[in-house]
């Protein structure tokens, strides 16, 4: 019997199943072996592709068993020079977001300041890995973007939650994966979810979101091998 995806129940069931397999065991683990030297070996840039990839392309395979939609609804599209320089612009509006964010923190008291900068970054100082650095920022980008922006929040769409809901919603859980990074790495994830998710919904082009979210991953870790710490 041919059971459709618009069923709530089953909608439910199907995120709750990802994201247990995909996200869950990292952000309930997370504490525990986290190098913060990691992407320094090729070894680690390797582990994350062959993680990701398989994860990305699951979701864009189950999405294309369920006729309901196409996929072109999700965002995935074929990718022009347009695209590549939105998502250029996407990524320095990420950086600028972050720093008018940074701004306000100033006007805390010091120890929240302090609370806010305190906690685990990742250090990269090996330049001859920049290229697989960018290689694996691509994978990442790509396997979040599809998770909690194109799949997440169209399912929500599904289920009539209303974006001003789904997005805050879906940015809480992305933060949640980076509460290893502590209180002020979480709420950076927090602030980029709410950004992507808002470009996404704009756009509805899973491509731009996602080339924006790997050019800002890139650029953190080449800001770090030149001895410059963004966040």
């Amino acid at each position: 019997m041919y059971r459709s995806i618009y069923k709530p129940s089953l909608i439910c069931k199907e995120m709750l199943l990802l994201f247990a397999v995909f996200f869950l065991p990292a952000i309930l683990f997370q504490q525990g072996g986290i190098d913060i030297n990691a992407f320094d070996r090729p070894n680690y840039h390797f582990a994350i592709l062959v993680t990701a990839v398989p994860q990305a392309l699951l979701i864009l395979y189950i999405l294309w068993l369920q006729p309901e939609e196409e996929l072109a609804h999700y965002g995935f599209r074929s990718v022009g020079p347009s695209d590549i320089l939105a998502a250029v612009a996407i990524a320095v509006g990420m950086f600028a977001v972050l720093l008018a964010a940074g701004a306000l923190i100033l006007l805390l008291p010091e120890h929240l300041q302090g609370a806010l900068r305190s906690g685990f970054r990742f250090q990269f100082r090996t330049p001859n890995l920049l290229p697989l650095a960018l290689v694996s920022s691509l994978a990442i980008a790509y396997r979040e973007e599809i998770f909690f922006r194109a799949y997440v929040l169209t399912r929500f769409e599904q289920l009539s939650v209303h974006p001003a809901l789904g997005v805050p919603i879906a940015a809480v859980i992305f933060s949640l994966g980076h509460a290893y990074q502590g209180i002020g790495g979480a709420l950076v994830a927090f602030i980029l979810g709410l950004y992507l998710g808002w470009v996404y919904l704009g756009r509805r082009n899973i491509h731009v979101v996602s080339i924006a979210h790997a050019l800002y991953n890139f650029s953190v870790l080449a800001l770090s091998a030149a001895g410059i710490e963004f966040t």
